[in-house]
């Protein structure tokens, strides 16, 4: 009996043990966060971080197609379209696109190159019609994403606690 109740007593430190763990590395993420949110809430100019997020999806995702482009369907091609056409602020996909004629690196400054374009006609027209609004659009813009992914990556966690429990 006294075997039976040590072995118990042990598995349940060894649980509070990965629990305490567990809670250190989300409190790390609950700080990384806080950190770039008061960045966000600091910044008077937020472009660069802006053009900076784009860039830094547009690269990953077509280094993910071209990673796996002997695997990908033609859905997955439409879709990178379809997103790609979307982060350059693009009003039509562009469906008779052949991406697979650029290199990977073309593309990505193809891409770069139309991101710029069209973030500076956005701004441009925004400063003409109503001045300021841009900033507050990028501040807004950015914590909300911020907020989104948090939100994502608790809810995954918890479904991660209760697959485990």
């Amino acid at each position: 009996l006294d075997s039976a109740q040590q072995k118990v007593e042990s598995n349940f430190y060894d649980i509070r043990k990965q629990l305490f763990k567990y809670d250190e590395v989300l409190n790390n993420q609950r700080e990384a966060l806080y950190k770039e949110r008061r960045r966000v809430l600091e910044s008077s100019y937020l472009r660069d971080c802006i053009i900076e997020y784009a860039e830094n999806s547009i690269y990953e995702m077509i280094q993910f197609y071209f990673k796996n482009k002997k695997k990908q369907l033609a859905t997955h091609k439409v879709y990178l379209i379809n997103q790609l056409t979307y982060l350059m602020g693009l009003k039509d996909s562009w469906y008779n696109w052949d991406i697979d004629d650029y290199s990977a690196e073309e593309l990505i400054s193809f891409c770069f190159q139309q991101v710029y374009i069209a973030y500076d006609m956005k701004e441009l027209y925004l400063e003409n019609h109503k001045p300021g609004v841009i900033r507050q659009l990028e501040r807004y813009f950015l914590l909300e994403q911020i907020d989104q992914r948090w939100k994502n990556h608790l809810q995954q966690m918890s479904l991660l606690i209760e697959a485990v429990s």
